[in-house]
């Protein structure tokens, strides 16, 4: 620990000098085979000691990926645990931004249809008179196709039964 507080002091002006510092760390804990959280811990310590600027972050977590490869030790430290959250909150704004497109898609072909159903009663009652339940039920229910055929055939149907398919 005192090491890294010297290194973290005498690299203060130097990222360069701090990167290189930090990778003789982390080595060095890799080779003693600690146990795993010990060094978790030890490196969640250079993170928070020796910060880096965003630059060479890459490169560190690179040069303790090859220390993991060369000596078989899986390791997870807070900068991979930060990526893994803001994939992660990049996954959750992706999916409700779909989630909102497909939402708003949904809302506008709903309020066409109830549009499409309002035109629908108004020229019905303009031809025919007041509707009775039945035919509002009948309208209420009716999908868009049937809503279509419905409006192409109130212009010329002679009755309320020509035109809703014999209500």
């Amino acid at each position: 620990m005192t090491e890294t507080h010297f290194a973290t002091i005498r690299t203060r002006r130097d990222p360069d000098g701090r990167l290189a510092a930090k990778i003789k760390l982390a080595r060095r804990a890799y080779h003693f085979r600690w146990p795993k959280r010990r060094i978790l811990d030890f490196v969640d310590v250079l993170d928070w000691l020796m910060q880096l600027p965003e630059s060479q972050k890459a490169a560190f977590e690179v040069a303790l990926g090859e220390l993991e490869r060369r000596l078989d030790m899986p390791y997870v430290n807070s900068m991979v645990r930060d990526a893994i959250a803001r994939g992660e909150a990049i996954g959750v704004e992706r999916g409700e931004q779909r989630g909102l497109q497909q939402g708003l898609q949904k809302g506008l072909q709903q309020g066409e249809l109830e549009g499409e159903r309002k035109l629908l009663v108004k020229v019905l009652k303009s031809r025919f008179g007041p509707l009775p339940g039945s035919a509002m039920t009948q309208i209420e229910g009716a999908s868009e196709s049937e809503l279509s055929r419905w409006a192409e055939r109130v212009t010329v149907g002679a009755s309320l039964a020509d035109v809703l398919d014999g209500w």
